[in-house]
This record gives structure tokens, sequence and C-alpha cells, in this order.
């Protein structure tokens, strides 16, 4: 499945390149949705979570007032049993009480979806690259500072009301 790639010189040969993981951006689907489509067997596995007060991002981000309670899943995001993603989402604790109950291995897209009903509507991401702190390093199994691209992100339900935010 993965491409031929070619390296000359005295350790050169003809390699079969580790697969990509490609991201449609014009769709909100969930990450494993993306991975299932390419091939990939996905997974994650859940790091901690919490119920904590908003932080004036956060609380913006979703639409409340400093100190709200939200609930914070943390997660490593798997490819083919590889680390792939270290995600931080926050949801609104008053709206999806009881989620932390559910299983979080899977989609939260599909979850928020089936459990609460709601339906993404439209998302706003900041992309920037950031060198990996020490939590991050250590569960992508990369060294400190590796360049690691950071995605923030808002999301909507299709009624505009802001859902989450990681």
């Amino acid at each position: 499945m993965g491409a031929v790639r070619r390296q000359s010189g005295r350790t050169g040969g003809t390699f079969v390149a580790a697969r990509k993981v490609e991201r449609d951006l014009r769709s909100m689907a969930g990450l494993p949705s993306y991975l299932r489509r390419q091939g990939f067997s996905a997974d994650a596995r859940v790091l901690s979570t919490a119920t904590i007060e908003a932080d004036a991002e956060t609380a913006a981000a979703l639409d409340l007032a400093v100190g709200a309670l939200v609930l914070e899943i943390v997660r490593v995001r798997l490819a083919d049993g590889e680390p792939i993603s270290y995600e931080r989402a926050r949801f609104p604790a008053a709206r999806f009480a009881g989620m932390l109950d559910h299983g979080l291995g899977g989609s939260l897209y599909e979850l928020l979806q089936s459990a609460f009903d709601v339906k993404p509507g439209e998302a706003m991401e900041q992309i920037e690259i950031v060198g990996a702190g020490s939590a991050e390093a250590k569960v992508l199994e990369v060294k400190r500072s590796t360049p690691l691209v950071a995605i923030i992100r808002t999301a909507w339900d299709r009624d505009g009301r802001p859902f989450e935010h990681s």
C-alpha cells in the first residue's frame, strides 16, 4: 500500500515509503473516518479525562463564562497502531452531561451524534508549527522540540452553537 522511494548512495536502495494520512478540509468528518477511507486502522488511547473550569480561551470559543465547567478529554490518536496525533478536546459540561461515562476510544463526533444528537456544521481551525513539548514528545514517540503541526479548532453544530474546542 505504500509508495516506493529510491535513495542513492552507499546506504541507498529501493524502499517502501511510509503511508501518509491525507485530510480533506472541505468536510467535518472525524479523523477515524478519514483514516478508514485511506485503509488505515484507526484507534485512540485515552490519556485522561476531567471536568475542569474553562479558561478564558476555552470560554470564549465555547461561548461560556470563564470558570464554567467543561469536559476535557486528552487522547493519542493512532493509525495502524502508530501515534499520529495528541489531542486535547473540551466540551461544555452542561450540554454533554454523562459524556465521560461513554467509551471515548472511537470517534467523538460519532458519539456526539448518537448519544447527544449533535450534528456538526462547521469548524474554524488555526494551524501553526510548534516544537513538541515533553508531554507531546513522549506520547508521539518523538524528540522534544520536534516540529509538529498544531491545529486549534472550534466546531459548531448546524444550529450555530459551539460544541468543541480542541
